[in-house]
């Protein structure tokens, strides 16, 4: 019965980081567009659709920046990896409060939030 709880506990950290991971993973797309933006100048957005065009210089510059709009999350995206990432936690904590004090120390301790 012991190894059936320390399983589900290392199964949903498992499943926990997995869901972090995707956070994470929008993290850095939002971030790096953002990180862009601090010289819009040199910043060049593709496979969108609007009016004008970039000048050429911007796409030749030395510290030219591109960012492909594909990659952009939609906030669709980013409620549900919340969500997930929430229920994920939720699940984690629960079986942690199961835990005897013996399999506590052999298990990975409850993560912190970050």
């Amino acid at each position: 019965m012991e190894q059936d709880s320390i399983r589900q506990y290392s199964d949903a950290i498992t499943e926990l980081e997995k869901a972090r991971g995707q956070v994470r993973q929008l993290q850095e797309i939002i971030g790096k567009l953002h990180s862009y933006l601090d010289n819009p100048y040199e910043l060049m957005i593709s496979n969108v659709n609007v009016a004008g065009a970039y000048p050429a210089e911007v796409g030749f510059g030395e510290n030219a920046h591109f960012f492909d709009a594909i990659n952009w999350p939609q906030i669709q995206q980013i409620a549900e990896a919340l969500i997930r990432l929430r229920g994920k936690r939720k699940v984690v904590e629960e079986i942690w409060d199961k835990l005897s004090d013996i399999d506590r120390e052999s298990v990975i301790p409850l993560p912190e939030r970050e």
